[in-house]
């Protein structure tokens, strides 16, 4: 229960980072694949980690890791304890350590429209949902179930999606979906690495 609320927290905090992204400027902005490889970053969760923390300062790489993840305990090489830095130069740089592999615990969406609902449309989410039928699998970080948060902030556990929990929305067609996949491109999805028990 205690690493679930740390991993809520941590959530909202990359939620909340994108929200300061998006709005600052006085007008929305969405992060997209361009916007990544124009900041010279990867089109890939590590580069969505690596835009926030040069953006809005979430430098902290353990807020993108869920410490009770199998997948951690799994990975042999040093956890990055920040994401990037700035120099005297106030010249950012990625840590050597923020390397394709290390054990991220989320997925997160890019392109979203600055017309979105913020209460339904769903940012980021706990690593490993089947995108097309809203459950997550026993080799997930909570072996079933998962966190949301969405883009006004809020965050919520689900064992799985139900339509008749009413908070995924497509927006095409207004109605209540539990398919991450009726709302994003598999483009806009940006996994975490995949994770294999003992691989």
């Amino acid at each position: 229960m205690a690493n679930k609320t740390k991993s809520a927290a941590n959530i909202r905090s990359i939620a909340i980072s994108y929200a300061t992204y998006s709005t600052s400027g006085g007008r929305a902005r969405a992060l997209n694949s361009a916007k990544l490889t124009d900041a010279g970053f990867t089109d890939d969760i590590f580069g969505v980690g690596s835009f926030l923390a040069k953006q809005v300062d979430l430098t902290d790489a353990s807020i993108w890791i869920i410490g009770s993840d199998p997948a951690v305990a799994d990975y042999t090489a040093t956890l990055p304890a920040v994401v990037g830095f700035r120099n005297s130069d106030n010249v950012y740089t990625v840590s050597d350590d923020w390397v394709n592999g290390v054990p991220i615990g989320y997925d997160f969406a890019i392109g979203i429209s600055g017309n979105a609902p913020t209460s339904t449309t769903p940012l980021t989410w706990t690593r490993g949902m089947d995108v097309r039928t809203g459950t997550w699998g026993r080799n997930t970080p909570w072996g079933l179930g998962g966190h949301i948060a969405f883009l006004d902030g809020h965050v919520q556990f689900y064992t799985e999606l139900g339509t008749e929990d009413g908070q995924l929305v497509n927006p095409t067609t207004g109605q209540q979906t539990v398919r991450m996949s009726d709302i994003y491109t598999s483009e806009q999805i940006k996994e975490a690495p995949t994770y294999s028990p003992g691989g």
